[in-house]
């Protein structure tokens, strides 16, 4: 793409900073995480924060650190800093999962670098409830942005409620968990679209009406204001 260029391993180490948001996505198994970034030995291996091992669910089951972290898998990492957006390929070298957990992986020489766009849109999973009408369902954002956000249902009993707000554009209630909160944020929403994925599973598309400050602070502190967070 027009806006994508590369990055050396030594430019890299010298803009990163500790605290930066890290995303981590493994294929197998596949799981996927926000993280911090904790620094780097000055050669070519980084120190970011390991999840609770809870975290981490395979087909409704738990999977260990071993299975995600084995060093023989390659994780691809996405980091959010000054403006630009560093993707990458990082070998697994090692974690400490006494006390303060941490993954060691590899810096490669070169990377992926892409400049920020003006909208802001990245891939998540974050747990979500949509209400209406005193009722609720449970899903999870897909991808999210400043003024909306894309959400999978895997209940489809109040498809005709939400095909009647739909139409009608009423506002229904959205309850988002962002990582690293214990609470959730609570916004009030309207249905763009609606798409039945199958029996069971529907994608809503939302524009958010109010109370989105903890959603820009927290898309501000991943340096996301003019980009997505897919490389």
């Amino acid at each position: 793409m027009e806006n994508d260029t590369q990055c050396s391993r030594a430019e890299f180490i010298y803009r990163m900073k500790v605290g930066t948001s890290v995303q981590i996505s493994a294929k197998s198994p596949n799981a996927q995480y926000m993280t911090r970034l904790v620094g780097s030995d000055g050669s070519d291996s980084l120190l970011t924060l390991l999840p609770s091992i809870t975290h981490f669910k395979d087909n409704g089951g738990r999977i260990t650190y071993d299975a995600i972290f084995s060093t023989t898998n390659c994780l691809l990492m996405r980091v959010v800093l000054d403006g630009f957006v560093y993707g990458f390929v990082s070998e697994v070298y090692g974690t400490f999962t006494e006390h303060n957990k941490l993954l060691i992986s590899s810096i490669p020489p070169a990377m992926q670098l892409r400049t920020l766009r003006q909208e802001v849109r990245y891939s998540c999973t974050h747990h979500s409830l949509v209400e209406i009408a005193n009722e609720s369902c449970e899903g999870y954002v897909t991808d999210i942005s400043a003024s909306g956000c894309q959400i999978r249902l895997t209940e489809s009993r109040l498809l005709s409620l939400m095909q009647t707000c739909l139409k009608t554009a009423e506002p229904i209630g959205l309850k988002i968990l962002l990582p690293y909160a214990t609470n959730y944020i609570t916004l009030r929403v309207t249905i763009k679209s609606i798409y039945k994925i199958d029996e069971r599973v529907i994608n809503l598309g939302l524009c958010f009406n109010d109370g989105t400050e903890p959603i820009i602070e927290y898309l501000g502190s991943l340096r996301l204001d003019n980009m997505p967070f897919i490389i």
